[in-house]
């Protein structure tokens, strides 16, 4: 029997089941380390590279080089970025390096860069970026070396949430060098979906996965995130089943299959996946049960597996005995007319209850059991603790003195 006032815990409060978000690069500081490494890939150091990254450039790639005279300047200030001297003092020595009449494009170029990495290291990210365009501006730096300031400084600027300002010079990055690299083009639908373009996150990450021989499975990701925002939740199950299916030990990715039967209202298919992770181990931690649990309890004739399922949780320890999760569970047991169950784990929530509301619930099923006595104990205590509807607790109250004095 299910009484008509006991709510079913809604869904989206219990579950907080969502695709995983993919990290934006602002949610990471980068250390000082990470910054001289990033450096190091991606500037030459007074060697010239084979032209191979922009092959299709439409910019004459410059053949200047560091000179004799210079190369000793230059290296100071690597050292320094790399040393004891603070962030200040590269600038300053950028600075003179960049007004020696000696110093040729390259060279500035060079200066410039180092200057935006310590103007980077001081929180400057105005000067930074400044830095960065003049080092453009000298057009001193090979294709590679252009292209790459190029990409640095439009992916920067999203990072800093200057969105617009940053893909316009990544659309020119696309533009002049012509890049049909995956990772240039994964890196663009990316910044798209960061700032939450998901038309065109998805058509660059088409073509990345189109044109790689190995698409990094974090692609597939924001391909799925990004149909999902859309509204195309066919394609984004398509998506999440096709990652799940490659690495089917991989628990986040089972869980962002669930996520994206749940977007598409597939319950059942979402309690599926999730129950064959259960069975496979995948589970380690309480909130994996409660997941679970919240959608079978929202799944038709499913509400005692829901039971099931937080039980087992709690018997392993891994679900914590609170509140929310004696709550759950006695709605799991009542809506599948497990009494007892529901009046066990009821009474468990009622202790630490922030309202009276699982006291109701408990007044509510003695009643149903014919407990009279127990049903005006805690219809008063709920009203002792607040419930949303007092008037509700009153009237069993009534109705249990009429039945009573029967």
């Amino acid at each position: 029997m299910n009484h008509p006032l006991i709510i079913k815990t809604a869904l989206a409060a219990a579950l907080g089941l969502a695709l995983t978000a993919i990290p934006s690069p602002a949610d990471a500081q980068r250390s000082t380390a990470e910054r001289q490494a990033a450096r190091e890939a991606r500037e030459d150091r007074g060697t010239r590279q084979t032209e191979t990254l922009f092959p299709n450039a439409t910019r004459q790639s410059p053949t200047a080089t560091v000179s004799q005279r210079m190369a000793p300047r230059v290296q100071r200030l690597d050292d320094m970025l790399e040393g004891p001297e603070n962030a200040q003092e590269v600038v300053a020595e950028a600075q003179r390096l960049i007004n020696d009449r000696n110093a040729n494009a390259y060279v500035k170029s060079i200066a410039y860069v180092r200057m935006a990495d310590a103007y980077e290291e001081l929180g400057d990210w105005d000067n930074s970026f400044a830095s960065l365009e003049r080092a453009l501006q000298e057009d001193g730096f090979s294709n590679d070396n252009h292209y790459q300031t190029m990409l640095r400084l439009g992916q920067t600027l999203v990072i800093e949430e200057r969105t617009e300002q940053g893909l316009a010079w990544l659309a020119r990055f696309f533009e002049e060098s012509r890049s049909e690299r995956p990772e240039h083009l994964a890196l663009m639908g990316n910044v798209y979906y960061q700032a939450e373009r998901f038309p065109e996150a998805v058509e660059y990450i088409n073509r990345a996965i189109a044109v790689s021989d190995s698409p990094n499975p974090q692609w597939n990701q924001i391909l799925m995130a990004s149909y999902a925002e859309m509204g195309q939740s066919d394609q984004a199950v398509r998506v999440a089943t096709e990652l799940a299916a490659a690495s089917p030990d991989n628990k986040q990715l089972v869980m962002n299959l669930a996520s994206a039967h749940l977007q598409a209202d597939n319950y059942e298919q979402a309690a599926e996946v999730l129950q064959d992770a259960r069975r496979r181990g995948l589970f380690d931690s309480g909130q994996d049960y409660r997941h679970l649990a919240s959608i079978l309890l929202n799944t038709d004739n499913q509400e005692a597996q829901a039971a099931s399922v937080l039980q087992e949780g709690l018997d392993k320890g891994m679900v914590e005995g609170d509140f929310d999760t004696y709550f759950m569970l006695g709605q799991a047991y009542y809506f599948s007319d497990q009494y007892d169950g529901a009046i066990r784990a009821w009474t468990e929530a009622a202790k630490t209850a922030p309202n009276g509301e699982a006291a109701l619930n408990l007044a509510r099923v003695h009643y149903d059991e014919g407990n009279w006595a127990e049903a005006r104990r805690y219809a008063n205590e709920a009203i002792s603790k607040g419930v949303s509807n007092e008037e509700t607790a009153r009237n069993l109250i009534r109705n249990v003195e009429l039945e009573m004095s029967r």
